[in-house]
């Protein structure tokens, strides 16, 4: 078995944004503060946690949009629902991760570097930049995200973990990047413990003792040496999805990039769901509340991913 962990690095802004215009500077904000900005903001001097006010200055025309957890929920549900092209097994694990079991799909793909070249074509169609992780374990995979390595480092083509290069990045790892309470990091790091290989050291019965058996039990479950058994994710009955321009349409091509990311995630949703679709509906919906509505049948049913 081999999980794969995605750990999506820019969501709060990714959730905001559904059209394509790469080169308009925008930021995501919380309160009076930037909490996460693209590519051609940082370009113009824009930096996170900065001020607003202070960003205006150096970048006149950049679009704030404040942060709105709920869209990032749902950003990442269908993120989710377009990786059951490759997996019908997707765990979801909020704010801004999710599993993958790959093993059992890394033959049909070609070999793992196949199959990774198709993930991050999915990523970038969903704007998404990601860390990736791979381990036998879900709890090591979604840990291994924090590493900022190609998985590629630890794993060969096919898959198959190479035990010490595969250590050496699991043990490097600072103990901020593990899923515990605040509290019991604040402890171990007062004890003088910095990484993961740190606090693997320490004999386990010692560790449930001083600092509970929530931090034993992950511990285990990072290892392999204690179940970790995953939540599918829950498919709706019908496929249904809405997507808003904040900057408008102004040509056919604009909403190119839009179209092909539902499509995707319609086309996962049908693999997961085991159905085939005989016709897609589309609706436009405009300022001024006129819509107009586009059947499209198609002239067999598919249940795949368009090339």
């Amino acid at each position: 078995m081999l999980w794969l962990g995605i750990r999506c690095l820019d969501l709060p802004l990714a959730a905001l944004i559904t059209d394509y215009h790469p080169d308009y500077p925008r930021v995501c904000s919380v309160g009076q503060r930037i909490c996460a900005c693209n590519a051609a903001a940082a370009a113009a001097g824009v930096t996170t946690a900065q001020p607003i006010a202070s960003a205006l200055a150096h970048c006149p025309t950049l679009q704030t949009l404040p942060r709105d957890p709920q869209r990032e929920s749902v950003a990442l549900e269908s993120l989710g629902m377009a990786c059951h092209n490759f997996t019908p097994r997707v765990a979801l694990h909020p704010p801004t991760a999710l599993l993958l079991e790959i093993g059992g799909s890394l033959k049909l793909f070609g070999g793992l570097v196949a199959l990774l070249a198709k993930l991050r074509a999915l990523l970038d169609l969903h704007r998404l930049p990601a860390s990736l992780g791979a381990a036998s374990s879900p709890a090591a995979a979604l840990l291994l995200t924090h590493a900022e390595t190609d998985p590629l480092t630890y794993l060969d083509r096919h898959g198959e973990i190479q035990p010490k290069v595969f250590t050496e990045h699991l043990h490097r790892l600072p103990l901020t990047a593990l899923t515990c309470l605040p509290s019991v990091r604040n402890a171990l790091s007062q004890a003088g413990l910095e990484t993961l290989g740190d606090l693997l050291k320490l004999p386990p019965s010692a560790l449930g003792r001083r600092y509970g058996k929530d931090l034993l039990r992950y511990l285990q479950r990072i290892q392999g040496q204690y179940p970790d058994p995953q939540t599918p994710l829950t498919l709706p009955p019908a496929f249904q999805r809405s997507l808003e321009f904040d900057l408008g349409v102004e040509d056919v091509e604009t909403l190119l990039f839009p179209a092909r990311r539902l499509l995707q995630e319609l086309s996962g949703y049908l693999r997961a769901r085991q159905r085939s679709c005989g016709s897609l509906h589309w609706q436009l919906s405009q300022q001024d509340g006129a819509t107009t509505k586009l059947p499209l049948r198609l002239t067999h049913p598919i249940g795949r991913s368009p090339e």
